[in-house]
């Protein structure tokens, strides 16, 4: 039950941060083509780059080692971020 909870958060909580954002960028974009502010986009560019490149290198090795103890959870988080 709480790995399902957990799931459904997060998933609720990513769809919002995504969301912002967008907003963010969209804001930037914006006042930026009203010459309102000066973005350098190959230093944004290059923070996302990063930021992706850091999640892509992530490697699940901790979690293979505790799942026969936590079977249940993962279960369950995953089917909550199935559902949420």
């Amino acid at each position: 039950m709480l790995g399902f909870l957990a799931g459904y958060a997060l998933k609720k909580i990513l769809k919002v941060v995504m969301v912002l954002a967008g907003l963010f960028v969209l804001g930037l974009l914006g006042l930026s083509y009203m010459g309102i502010i000066t973005v350098n986009f190959a230093a944004l560019e290059d923070v996302v780059r990063r930021g992706v490149e850091g999640l892509a290198g992530w490697s699940p090795d901790a979690l293979t080692q505790v799942i026969p103890l936590s079977g249940g959870f993962i279960l369950g988080f995953i089917l909550g971020l199935k559902k949420g």
